[in-house]
């Protein structure tokens, strides 16, 4: 099996393959622990899609390895030992991630465009609301926040829920605010409020999860940080 070769371990028992990896060519699926270890030491980009006493094993197996490996979402373990995971990631050179982020939400990408280009001013504030039927965690909405929000002083306010999106979140700023709502299933869209110009709404394509399975691919396939990708350390600002 080529080095290059992606390598999936998920629980063959109680789940299928995440539909995003579908894309990859030539994955390498394998469903126990004792055939995932076997495939280890030949693989190069690992995929984690397991929970509980499998998950952790897992890590355990790559860590012991010297392997860089995604996750695909967190569980509450791995926001309890984010610490430890952050530690180890550090001390072996290991690059870990987690995919699901919101990041690559092309709305919200392009809100942190505008941010990081300073057109709006200083950033004031920030609210958000999400739907009674929200099927994001909340771990993925605090770092979305976390994403947009570096400064850890802004202040940041939940609203009641609202129907309007799965997620709407606004920035205030001295010059002007942005909006994005974000959907899960349906278009995404962007609204910039400038005084002294027309408003302007942008509807942006649902693709988050090809776009983030992408950036992962070329990162690696240049041998880049993946700087871009969540951590699962991030997630406990």
């Amino acid at each position: 099996m080529s080095a290059r070769i992606p390598l999936l371990f998920y629980d063959e028992c109680s789940r299928q393959p995440a539909d995003c990896l579908g894309l990859l060519s030539g994955l390498h699926k394998v469903g126990s622990l004792s055939k995932f270890e076997e495939a280890l030491e030949a693989s190069h980009l690992i995929f984690l899609e397991v929970t509980g006493k499998l998950r952790q094993d897992a890590v355990r197996l790559l860590i012991k390895n010297k392997k860089s490996f995604a996750l695909l979402g967190l569980d509450a373990r791995d926001l309890a030992d984010s610490a430890r995971l952050q530690a180890v990631a550090q001390k072996k050179h290991l690059q870990i991630c987690w995919l699901g982020s919101l990041r690559f939400h092309q709305a919200a990408a392009r809100m942190k465009e505008l941010l990081s280009g300073g057109s709006l001013g200083e950033i004031e504030s920030c609210q958000y609301c999400e739907s009674p039927s929200s099927r994001w965690q909340p771990y993925q909405v605090q770092d979305l926040l976390y994403w947009l929000l570096p400064n850890p002083e802004t202040p940041i306010v939940r609203q009641p829920e609202s129907n309007a999106a799965d997620l709407s979140l606004q920035i205030h700023a001295t010059c002007g605010s942005a909006t994005i709502h974000l959907h899960k299933e349906q278009m995404d869209s962007f609204l910039v409020t400038r005084p002294g110009y027309q408003d302007k709404t942008i509807q942006c394509p649902s693709q988050a999860a090809t776009a983030e399975l992408g950036m992962l691919l070329l990162l690696d396939g240049l041998n880049l940080p993946w700087k871009m990708l969540a951590k699962p350390w991030e997630c406990n600002h």
